[in-house]
């Protein structure tokens, strides 16, 4: 709380002699956050060697959190110099010890071939409890491998559903894969509507990916009941806003369309 000043007024000085104390009692939590403190200067002059040491005291003594963070300091040469097949074992090492995070890292290092060799059906077996467990960044991994037939047979139908599930939770990434397979009709039927109702989450939240997806008025053969119900669906349309008309597509759209994927065309409404 006092590094994040949710609740209470943010003071990472007082934090980390906190979590010192609490250290120095034998709590393996508050050792794992007095290395936060110092690999990202928290209250404390940064030293990653130091990180490193106290990681890897907490990791030894069993925190799983803390192992995971040993695997990503040797992958990553964070305090001490790069080790990737020390990594992969301290993730694993947290991964079975049930850290979502850790679990889906060794997904990534089978993925990439990380400190182990690449296998993309180990891979897929790791993302997959992940995904179970709500993580975002492995079920739009599972929607990759399912997309692409990677460690398991192409389900595009099945890839959509993955990449939802993150989308539902806010995830930019599973919400522009969305929108993305609605546009091309990959498991599911072609639905340009709810392409552009997912392309525009993506892109609100900061996807650059889905500002590239502006091709997409190119194809737009609505009527003027489609894009009411879109708008009611999304509850995006607001009279305040400045609607700028775009010449190019005026000849095809004879009604108002909420917010605009392309970066170039912010918003537009035709009006006869």
């Amino acid at each position: 709380m006092l590094l994040t000043g949710i609740g209470i007024g943010k003071d990472a000085n007082l934090a980390y002699r906190i979590y010192s104390n609490l250290a120095d009692e034998g709590s393996l939590i508050a050792l794992t956050e007095v290395a936060n403190c110092y690999l990202n200067e928290y209250g404390v002059q940064q030293n990653r060697k130091i990180a490193f040491e106290l990681y890897l005291k907490s990791a030894e003594k069993g925190l799983p959190v803390a192992q995971s963070m040993v695997g990503w300091c040797y992958i990553d040469g964070i305090g001490i110099p790069k080790d990737a097949a020390k990594g992969f074992q301290w993730y694993m090492k947290s991964a079975l010890a049930g850290n979502i995070g850790a679990i889906r890292n060794v997904g990534c290092c089978y993925d990439i071939g990380i400190g182990v060799n690449k296998n993309y059906q180990e891979a897929f077996g790791w993302f997959l409890q992940a995904a179970e467990k709500g993580e975002l960044t492995a079920q739009n991994y599972l929607g990759e491998y399912y997309e692409n037939g990677y460690g398991v047979n192409k389900k595009q139908k099945r890839a959509l559903e993955w990449y939802r599930k993150a989308a539902e939770c806010n995830d930019i990434y599973g919400q522009y894969m969305v929108g993305k397979c609605f546009y091309e009709g990959r498991g599911a039927n072609q639905d340009i509507l709810s392409a552009i109702y997912w392309l525009n989450k993506s892109k609100e939240n900061g996807s650059i990916d889905a500002n590239s997806m502006g091709k997409i008025w190119s194809t737009m053969k609505y009527t003027k009941a489609d894009v009411y119900s879109f708008g009611i669906v999304t509850n995006e349309i607001n009279n305040d806003l400045n609607l700028k008309i775009n010449n190019e597509l005026r000849p095809r759209i004879p009604f108002y369309i909420p917010k605009l994927i392309s970066r170039e065309i912010q918003m537009l409404a035709t009006h006869f």
